[in-house]
């Protein structure tokens, strides 16, 4: 039951979002105001709704696939931590938006932990020394390569700052997370590396001085 709810929980999550837009459930107009206002009390309720509120349909669409489609890459990479890693850089981007971008206007939309997700396992799979893993960073790299436009200032109405803060937080998530990555993916010397132990292992010689 627990692994069939991790395997449709991103499903799940989407449907959330799009049913809160549409007006779908209850408080979804209180969710759909609720973004989050820089170094404003009123804002810090965004920190936790903000993934659900969108400003128009082009913004919910824009987002809803890549969302699904990280969250099931994260999801099939790091099955161990994938909740954990969601709901740190979930709040993590709250929290920085919060902080550091611009004040005066309201941070909506799942972007930020979009861009929380694709850094964190972009990064992971550049810092872990295993093979398999940094064909995350590859599969990431190439599919949403796009994405670094986004983090700058170059497009009026979106928030670039609000994407930068997503990318830093995934960053963090990665150094944050590397020793459970380590654990699922480990270290994976090289052959020249496996011959160096062996070799130093033969320099020793070991004494029982129980004799």
């Amino acid at each position: 039951m627990k692994n069939w709810f991790k395997l449709f929980s991103p499903i799940v999550f989407c449907c959330l979002i799009i049913g809160f837009y549409y007006g779908s459930w209850p408080f979804s107009e209180w969710v759909n105001n609720s973004g989050v206002i820089a170094r404003e009390a009123r804002g810090l309720k965004g920190i936790v709704f903000m993934v659900f509120a969108h400003g128009n349909a082009e913004h919910l669409w824009a987002n809803v696939p890549s969302f699904l489609l990280l969250m099931y890459i994260a999801l099939f990479y790091f099955p161990r931590i994938f909740g954990k890693v969601l709901v740190f850089t979930w709040l993590l981007t709250g929290i920085f938006i919060w902080l550091f971008c611009r004040g005066e206007v309201m941070h909506v939309g799942a972007s930020g932990l979009i861009y929380a997700l694709f850094a964190f396992l972009f990064t992971s799979g550049i810092i872990a020394k295993n093979a398999r893993l940094r064909t995350v960073t590859l599969l990431t790299g190439i599919t949403f390569a796009g994405m670094f436009w986004g983090v700058l200032p170059i497009q009026k109405g979106v928030s670039w700052d609000g994407h930068l803060s997503g990318l830093i937080a995934g960053i963090v998530a990665a150094l944050v997370f590397r020793n459970e990555v380590a654990n699922h993916y480990p270290i994976e010397l090289k052959d020249w590396q496996k011959e160096q132990d062996e070799l130093a292992e033969d320099e020793y010689t070991f004494i029982d001085y129980r004799k």
